[in-house]
């Protein structure tokens, strides 16, 4: 994970140690024209990222994809890649239809997975968005809510 500045916010940190992705410095100047940035991440605390998503300009909300996982991240990616792109890609490849897909999923990212899947499970801590694209919710995170969805279905 790069970062532009040496003063480096705890929000980074923190998820620099969950993710397990050391951290390097680089400033904007520095990056190669040449160099392929397949996803830039903002974090910041939640009201903060409210607020940066409400100033941003038309032409930035077309030209990518822009979502958070989490309240306090805001992820901007090609305009093509999203996880229902992926999950799309990958049935077409084992020749399954989208009725034959379930996927689960508990934030912002896991929207555009769930609008592809025929069998959209929201984990039980998933955010309000989530639960009402949600065809069924089931336990948290914490209570083993992929496995008792998956008792549900298969």
């Amino acid at each position: 994970m790069y970062v532009p500045h040496k003063e480096i916010s705890i929000l980074t940190c923190q998820d620099s140690l969950l993710l397990q992705t050391p951290l390097y410095y680089k400033p904007v100047e520095e990056v190669a024209n040449s160099m392929r940035i397949p996803k830039i991440m903002l974090l910041d605390y939640p009201e903060k990222i409210v607020e940066v998503m409400e100033k941003l300009p038309n032409q930035l909300k077309e030209a990518y994809y822009i979502v958070r996982s989490v309240p306090y991240n805001l992820e901007f990616l090609h305009k093509n890649v999203s996880k229902g792109t992926a999950l799309a890609m990958l049935s077409e490849k084992l020749q399954l239809t989208a009725d034959e897909v379930l996927c689960l999923g508990d934030a912002e990212n896991d929207l555009s997975m769930m609008e592809f899947a025929g069998t959209a499970v929201a984990m039980g801590n998933a955010t309000d968005k989530v639960k009402n694209l949600a065809t069924f919710v089931t336990k948290t995170n914490n209570e083993d809510g992929v496995a008792f969805a998956l008792q549900q279905f298969i």
